[in-house]
């Protein structure tokens, strides 16, 4: 995502079959608290059910509880596997609503 055409966010991820597993994410430290995070996260979810991925690993990195517990804030199941997280895109589409309703005219 882009403030006045320097980055401000990012979601990195790879895309495998029916998964994608997210590599990297970062919010830069002056824009958050903003609710940027969950723009970005809602943004990617919704990508990810145009393309028909169903799940997305989350490796486990001390960034993760942040994650985790985001999740969760929005219903957002998620299953520990042994070095990280996998949860259905099904889940946060259904329980969370839809970001992209602020572009509509």
């Amino acid at each position: 995502m882009k403030k006045d055409g320097c980055a401000c966010g990012a979601i990195i991820y790879e895309e495998v079959e029916d998964h994608a597993c997210i590599l990297c994410y970062k919010v830069d430290e002056k824009y958050r608290e903003m609710g940027l995070f969950s723009l970005m996260f809602d943004l990617f979810n919704r990508e990810m059910e145009r393309r028909h991925i169903h799940t997305v690993v989350l490796p486990f990195s001390p960034e993760s509880g942040c994650l985790k517990q985001a999740l969760a804030s929005h219903e957002v199941a998620l299953a520990p596997l042994e070095d990280a997280y996998i949860y259905k895109v099904e889940d946060w589409t259904e329980n969370v609503e839809s970001s992209e309703y602020a572009y509509v005219l």
